[in-house]
């Protein structure tokens, strides 16, 4: 796929149009969760929900793959579908025996699924909403560590920035409903609580390193041939997706599935919350391949103060003093971030290794995603 550079010429970088299209994604996803569970108290599983996104996703990928394929066999004149279509299963077989390096990213997926349940059950919604923003730092981190960038103070400064402002903007959920969280607090022993810490650290340090996994992966310069295009790696993402995802369904809940159905509780509000989140999964690779994972942090920190900000308008919720100097703060760091000059980076050699190259981690490569 490729973003057309005619929006470049209009003055709207790829970059910017990637991450403002997945911050309000990100908030549309948000605000029709809540409206689902809060609102209309819909009982489904979240397993399935998972489910259906994972299979739009792929089903999307495989449309845009046989496109291309399409587009590559017209110039060689193969005269019918009939005779093209064994070539058009060894394109999806390559991609299937080439999918295990998308396994990592998926099973830690899974796992951090896990953990954040596991996280819930032994800390408040407090402690875990503060704990859950270092995924900023870890993931800033594991770009220094695996893709070889180097940040100067100042960017450092701007991610500590948004860690804090992401904080004071969430400030009401770690506050809101003093009483349970006395009750958390009480009903929580210590060793539970150091579980509960354990466990959301070891999700956010999961966190960083799948994104910037995910990034490595998408730019690297492979040995032979092209690089992966965003719909080969979504493919093969999204295929274990579907596999973990139908394993946690009848795992977990067979019960429920074998009584009830896989389906049951979707609703239209449901389809467009899968619809929603399949369109973030796809914003969320051109979001990395334009830009850098480090940057999608950015936007999701925009998303909860512009959801935040169309909560109180629509469903009536409170903002107070606190959530507007979060809402500088966020908006302070990104604008610094952005501002800051080159900085001394890296880019992938051709072997695998860490390149020296005059370009910021926000810097949009000015080139088409095939």
């Amino acid at each position: 796929m490729a973003l057309s550079c005619a929006w470049l010429t209009h003055g709207i970088s790829a970059k910017t149009l990637c991450v403002v299209a997945l911050c309000l994604q990100t908030t549309i996803s948000s605000l029709l969760v809540r409206y689902s569970k809060s609102v209309l108290h819909e009982s489904y599983l979240n397993e399935a929900a998972l489910l259906v996104v994972e299979s739009l996703k792929f089903t999307v990928a495989c449309v845009f793959i046989y496109k291309k394929f399409r587009e590559d066999t017209k110039s060689e004149k193969i005269p019918c579908f009939a005779s093209t279509e064994p070539s058009c299963r060894s394109v999806f077989r390559k991609l299937i025996q080439q999918s295990p390096i998308m396994l990592l990213p998926a099973l830690i997926y899974f796992v951090q699924n896990n953990l954040t349940f596991v996280a819930l059950e032994n800390l408040s919604a407090g402690s875990f909403t503060i704990l859950n923003q270092l995924k900023i730092l870890t993931t800033a981190v594991f770009s220094v560590v695996m893709l070889g960038k180097s940040l100067n103070p100042a960017k450092w400064r701007a991610l500590f920035l948004l860690i804090l402002g992401a904080i004071l903007v969430q400030y009401k959920n770690v506050t809101s409903d003093n009483s349970q969280i006395e009750d958390s607090l009480k009903t929580h022993y210590p060793s539970e609580k150091l579980f509960g810490m354990t466990a959301v650290l070891i999700s956010v340090a999961l966190s960083g390193f799948s994104g910037i996994y995910f990034e490595w992966v998408l730019k690297r310069q492979p040995v032979e041939g092209e690089r992966p295009s965003i719909w080969e790696l979504n493919f093969q993402l999204s295929l274990y997706g579907i596999i973990l995802a139908l394993t946690r369904c009848f795992a977990s809940h067979i019960e429920f599935v074998m009584e009830k159905g896989l389906f049951h509780g979707f609703s239209f509000v449901t389809v467009f919350i899968c619809l929603s989140n399949a369109l973030g999964g796809i914003l969320v690779a051109l979001t990395v391949k334009y830009a850098c994972t480090i940057v999608k942090g950015f936007a999701t920190s925009g998303a909860i103060i512009l959801s935040s900000v169309l909560g109180f308008l629509l469903m009536g919720d409170s903002l107070d003093t606190i959530f507007g100097i979060g809402a500088c703060v966020v908006i302070i760091s990104i604008m610094n971030y952005q501002e800051i000059g080159h900085v001394k980076t890296y880019r992938l050699a051709e072997d695998g290794s860490p390149q020296k190259a005059r370009k910021s981690c926000g810097d949009l490569e000015r080139c088409d995603a095939k």
